[in-house]
């Protein structure tokens, strides 16, 4: 992310405060969709696991 910011500063004209936008909104997107992806992954799981690490700490 940190290193788009110039390309996107100098091709879009971007100010400063557009910048910190533009941030702000992928980051709320990204944590949004991880989220999402992760409340479903537990709910297809069925409370299953097959990491290893988990697995040792179930015991």
């Amino acid at each position: 992310m940190t290193t788009a910011l110039p390309v996107i500063k100098s091709e879009l004209g971007a100010t400063l405060e557009q910048l910190r936008w533009f941030v702000n909104a992928y980051t709320l997107s990204f944590a949004t969709l991880l989220l999402t992806a992760a409340a479903l992954g537990d709910a297809s799981a069925g409370g299953a696991c097959s990491s290893p690490a988990s697995r040792a700490t179930d015991r």
